[in-house]
């Protein structure tokens, strides 16, 4: 059993690792089990939690602790640990279609975190572990009162500027997301995009693409949400066990 253990988990280690050209269910099957090998039920559940992850946009649009937006860093970690629970609890009672949805919306908001919070900006350069960790601190948050971001003179002549004593005291923040002019409170960071409707728009702390306006810490805050997955996985498999894992 050990030794099983030991090697899904060198193996997905190993693929992780490897040129994204190469992370296919094929090759991550036929590495473990030495040949080729149907694939057609991983497959499945990896359509499962990718859609489940991506619905979240829309089911949850104006919902901000789904996407730690608006500064929601104790609501989004509270929807992380419930979320988490649930899964794992689906998986015990073998619900694990439900468990895979559960997983899917759980990585859609853990990922959000590393794009639409300062977290890299602050110069991280691994997940916040205690995001999913009950009785520990995620650190200094700023205040519902307190300043994050400059306020730039002109339209297109900045991007939202974080402040230097957010960035040297490491306080967390996150981004306003607007459906209207005012949704954004002043001095505060917005998420910017096309979509955000708010104060400043065009500017912005998100990081979703390397187009966006921080676009420019897209690449670190991506391999970051990468680790966090892959941790996250790796948790609830020691909690649930290989065999219900593996199903």
């Amino acid at each position: 059993m050990w030794m099983r253990t030991y090697k899904v988990r060198s193996v997905s280690l190993q693929m992780t690792r490897a040129p994204r050209r190469e992370l296919s269910a094929e090759k991550l099957f036929e590495r473990y089990y030495g040949a080729p090998t149907s694939v057609l039920h991983f497959q499945q559940a990896i359509a499962v939690m990718t859609s489940s992850n991506t619905k979240v946009d829309f089911l949850h649009v104006t919902e901000g602790r789904y996407h730690f937006d608006s500064e929601s860093l104790a609501e989004g970690k509270a929807l992380l640990l419930t979320t988490k629970a649930r899964a794992i609890q689906n998986i015990l009672q073998q619900n694990y279609n439900t468990a895979r949805k559960n997983v899917g919306s759980l990585l859609h908001t853990l990922q959000d975190f590393y794009s639409h919070s300062n977290w890299v900006e602050l110069g991280f350069q691994k997940p916040l572990r205690n995001l999913l960790r009950a009785d520990e601190s995620i650190g200094r948050i700023a205040g519902p009162d307190e300043r994050t971001c400059s306020e730039c003179v002109t339209s297109h002549s900045c991007r939202d500027k974080i402040l230097d004593n957010v960035l040297n005291q490491k306080i967390l923040t996150t981004g306003y997301f607007g459906f209207s002019s005012n949704a954004r409170p002043e001095g505060k960071c917005s998420h910017g995009g096309s979509a955000d409707r708010g104060k400043r728009a065009n500017q912005g702390i998100n990081k979703d693409t390397r187009k966006s306006p921080h676009g420019q810490y897209h690449n670190t805050a991506a391999e970051i949400a990468t680790q966090a997955s892959l941790e996250l996985f790796l948790e609830i498999w020691d909690t649930v066990g290989d065999d219900s894992f593996l199903r």
